[in-house]
């Protein structure tokens, strides 16, 4: 799954979209707080990439991150793209 985290579409209370970039953010989150490996190079994909192709085992990766780190409005718009079903 291809995505860019420094082009994220938000929305603020009012409805009216908002773009954000967070890839400095989350890369340095996860950099910080991980004690795997792997999650350290997929911190600096996210960190240093445009745009990135996630493996399912990454996408797995941001959740965890984004559930301990951010607030809802954030993980609301990264889960459109990650689920764009629901």
């Amino acid at each position: 799954m291809e995505i860019n985290f420094k082009n994220i579409k938000t929305q603020n209370i009012e409805g009216k979209e908002n773009v954000v970039d967070i890839s400095k953010d989350l890369g340095n989150t996860i950099y910080n707080e991980t004690q795997d490996i792997g999650e350290l190079e997929l911190a600096r994909k996210i960190y240093l990439q445009e745009k990135i192709d996630l493996t399912n085992e990454e996408v797995e990766i941001v959740k965890k991150f984004l559930e301990k780190y951010y607030k809802a409005f954030i993980k609301e718009a990264i889960y459109k793209i990650i689920n764009p079903k629901k």
